[in-house]
């Protein structure tokens, strides 16, 4: 892929030396204790609002020094790492694109992709930094940067967005710093790949919150009927709204699809409830069974041997 008019060429993985955190929650921490556990050769710069929680980052490990002013550490970072949420994310770039130096690298941890790099590439491009947008398939229903684990990127899957007259050269070396923290990278433009997490994430969460809501009104009875099925189908539940309320707004076409799809399956499954097509039901809940299965036997083979 050519390098777009006003671009320059990004520099290798091997000459990225300091790497800046934007966000210490969940995933910016995760990112510093993992790059110290693997990539101790680097300088790891962390931003935050709060110098609580720059201090807690620097005592924890996680960073080697830090700034709630952008400022004071954008224009040292080779690489630039966005892990804070869709709107701030996009807001970050805008206003911080004088900061970087040209030739810079910046990507994200988003979930969605279309309106990240609609948002922030154009503003970076035009003064010469590369943005690519990187999806870790990691994470958990919690936050913070006091829920942060070394290992939340190990053997995960790495989404980077790939956008006509990108730099190959920056999407390459985005993708080598992922794999040097242990994770898989795979291309893919942001539209199929929005698309796709509506289907295998998006909507699980939405569903999910929807199950919390339906059924739990009344937690002292509840707790008394609900076992290990109700805990892990309402675990991600438990999940920021802020969060995910951004997620479902910038992925909000995709979504409803993917709702539609579900209302769908809904549908069959009630008329043959209703019909009484046992038969039916029988087979439908098996090839489902199978259709997980296989599944988790592929995902085992990357994942390792969580259930």
């Amino acid at each position: 892929m050519a390098v777009e008019h006003g671009a320059v060429p990004s520099p290798p993985v091997e000459t990225i030396r300091t790497v800046a955190i934007i966000g210490l929650g969940l995933m910016g921490g995760s990112l510093g204790l993992g790059l110290k556990r693997r990539r101790p050769d680097l300088r790891v710069l962390g931003q935050a609002r709060r110098q609580e929680t720059i201090d807690d980052g620097k005592a924890s490990g996680m960073i080697d020094e830090g700034s709630v002013n952008p400022a004071d550490i954008l224009a040292e970072a080779d690489l630039t790492i966005l892990c804070v949420p869709i709107k701030v994310t996009i807001d970050f770039a805008v206003e911080n694109a004088d900061v970087w130096r040209r030739g810079a690298i910046v990507t994200d941890v988003g979930s969605v992709k279309g309106a990240i790099v609609d948002g922030a590439r154009p503003p970076l491009q035009a003064r010469g930094v590369h943005f690519i947008g990187s999806h870790p398939m990691a994470g958990t229903e919690k936050s913070s940067l006091y829920n942060a684990k070394a290992d939340l990127y190990d053997d995960a899957v790495v989404f980077l967005t790939e956008v006509e007259a990108d730099s190959d050269s920056a999407i390459a070396t985005v993708g080598a710093f992922w794999e040097s923290l242990g994770m898989e990278p795979h291309r893919m433009p942001p539209g199929p790949h929005d698309m796709l997490v509506a289907r295998t994430s998006h909507v699980l969460h939405l569903l999910s919150f929807a199950a919390a809501r339906a059924y739990l009104a009344d937690p002292g009875k509840s707790v008394l009927a609900t076992g290990g099925g109700f805990r892990d189908f309402t675990r991600i539940a438990a999940s920021s709204p802020d969060m995910w309320t951004q997620v479902f707004r910038h992925n909000i076409g995709n979504v409803l699809a993917a709702l539609e799809e579900f209302q769908g399956e809904i549908d069959s499954v009630r008329d043959m409830l209703q019909d009484g097509r046992w038969e039916e039901m029988w087979d439908y809940l098996a090839e489902s069974r199978d259709s997980r299965s296989a599944w988790f036997d592929q995902w085992q083979q990357r994942r390792g041997n969580e259930s």
